[in-house]
């Protein structure tokens, strides 16, 4: 059975392991989710919140019990400062009408964008 608390700066799981010596047994943090296994037949997977600070998760096994502490992160706020946006280059466009008769041109207009 597992239990999993959330405690302020923390979160504490606990597994009733007692089937298992502790060299049977291996922790797995990976992101916000935790993979205890032994042997060949547990594997207990558990999902915390984004917040945990995976390189400080540590286990203890005790009596029959691991404890998993993983401990939340600390999240900084920091003021992001906001870069004036280059204007875009214009665009010229260049109208031809064509004048077929004389080989020549009537008139050009040029729009820019």
């Amino acid at each position: 059975m597992t239990t999993i608390a959330q405690q302020r700066k923390e979160y504490v799981a606990e597994l009733d392991v007692a089937e298992f010596e502790e060299s049977e047994l291996t922790v797995e943090a990976v992101g916000s989710q935790i993979t205890v296994r032994g042997n060949d037949w547990l594997e207990e997977v558990f999902r915390l919140p984004n917040d945990v600070d995976v390189d400080h998760v540590r286990a203890l096994y005790e009596h029959g019990t691991l404890t998993i502490h993983a401990p939340r992160a600390t999240l900084e706020r920091r003021q992001i400062s906001i870069e004036h946006a280059r204007p875009r280059p214009r665009r010229a466009t260049l109208h031809v009408v064509p004048d077929r008769a004389r080989r020549a041109c009537l008139r050009t207009d040029v729009t820019l964008e």
